[in-house]
């Protein structure tokens, strides 16, 4: 009988603490994804980097960096204009659009994998 309270006690509170977890991952990803009625606009159509169209959310600060870091290279790197589509590299479009911006680098004719040595 002990031994099956503190199994039940145990599992309440694993229980209480996922879901607890589970809210908190529910609240960021509203915030990031502005899923509630008080949405954010995150994506700034007219940025040509990274730093430009992706904005911070409300109540958050893009950290500084130095001018010759990689961070600095990554907000830095230059995008398509907003609404571009992604081709394979066959060249055919990507059917599902499950980005909101694409780079502007220039991948070649050959293998993609050079472009993502770039990054």
């Amino acid at each position: 009988m002990k031994k099956w309270i503190i199994m039940t006690a145990f599992t309440a509170l694993l229980l209480s603490s996922c879901s607890a977890v589970g809210e908190e991952r529910s609240k960021a990803i509203e915030l990031v994804t502005g899923n509630k009625s008080h949405k954010q606009q995150l994506i700034l159509p007219e940025g040509t980097n990274v730093m430009e169209r992706i904005a911070v959310p409300k109540g958050y600060e893009r950290v500084s960096v130095e001018d010759d870091s990689y961070g600095n290279y990554l907000r830095n790197l230059p995008l398509k204009p907003h609404g571009s589509k992604v081709h394979l590299f066959n060249g055919e479009l990507k059917a599902k659009e499950v980005y909101e911006a694409v780079l502007d680098v220039d991948v070649g004719s050959g293998i993609f994998s050079s472009a993502l040595m770039r990054l």
